[in-house]
């Protein structure tokens, strides 16, 4: 069990004994298939998740896949903890960028990866003040 955050803040979660397995799917077409998941984490190692309820106020880090071209595959946002998960992107290296009120981070996650189910951390260089 494993604690993060701070004072109220704090939550309290089980880390997996054992990654997340994604299968590959080929396509009619021949192409490979895969998913990813992944944690973003800002530099002070909190959640980009935040939330004003007096103004109706929820933000968190938007995660786009591409291709080393630049072409946009998929699209998600992270949830609470900073967590996500990307489906049916093909099994190659592709750039992950995560964007969070206009500073971001990107990695080129690896098609090996993208096989094993390991996670893509991303890590946004602001702190939570």
């Amino acid at each position: 069990m494993r604690e993060e955050g701070r004072g109220d803040r704090t939550r309290r979660y089980r880390t997996p004994t054992s990654p997340a397995r994604f299968n590959f799917r080929t396509k009619k077409d021949g192409t490979v298939q895969g998913a990813f998941w992944g944690r973003v984490k800002l530099a002070d190692g909190s959640s980009p998740f935040f939330s004003e309820e007096y103004f109706a106020i929820q933000r968190t880090a938007e995660i786009t896949v591409t291709d080393l071209t630049g072409t946009a595959l998929r699209k998600s946002m992270t949830n609470a903890d900073g967590e996500f998960v990307v489906v049916d992107v093909p099994a190659a290296q592709l750039r992950t960028t995560a964007r969070l009120d206009g500073v971001r981070a990107g990695l080129v996650t690896p098609t090996a990866t993208i096989a094993s189910g390991d996670p893509a951390p991303l890590s946004i260089t602001n702190n939570r003040i």
